[in-house]
Parts: structure tokens; sequence; C-alpha cells
């Protein structure tokens, strides 16, 4: 399926979304871990960076700590050596 967010057009299918392609720049595909976080949080694409975004949850993702916004995330250690073994 095909939905509009943030002016961008991206298409999900299961586990990954395509983002960007707008303006003549690359599409770009989001999975795993990268989708995850972008779905653990609201995003708003960045004007004239196509593919880019910036958290609009600033208030509360600028005081975390990285490993934070990863637990927040559902993302845990175990996940993430798992998933390079």
């Amino acid at each position: 399926s095909s939905v509009q967010h943030c002016g961008e057009s991206h298409i999900i299918d299961g586990d990954f979304l395509m983002v960007g392609g707008a303006k003549g720049h690359i599409i770009e595909r989001m999975d795993g871990f990268l989708l995850q976080l972008y779905n653990a949080f609201t995003w708003k694409m960045i004007p004239n960076c196509t593919g880019r975004y910036t958290c609009k949850n600033h208030k509360i993702v600028s005081v975390m700590e990285p490993i934070e916004m990863l637990h927040q995330s559902g993302i845990t250690a175990a996940k993430m050596f798992s998933f390079s073994s």
C-alpha cells in the first residue's frame, strides 16, 4: 500500500517502508531497527531535504541518551547482538 506522510510518498509492504523519491531524489528503504525507531516516535520531514526527518518529540528525546531512545523503541542490547550474529 502507499501512504502520504509529510509531503513524501511512502510505500509500506510488510516490514519495511520506502521514503524519499520526491524531486528526483533516490528512494530509500527503511527496515529493521531503523524502522522500529521511526515507528516509536513522531517525525517531520526536513524541508528541502527529501528523505530526511527530525523528531517532533524534540522536548522528550533531546534529553535522552541514545540508548534510552533505543529502549523506548523496544530495541534492546540482546536484540541488537542476536541480529548481528
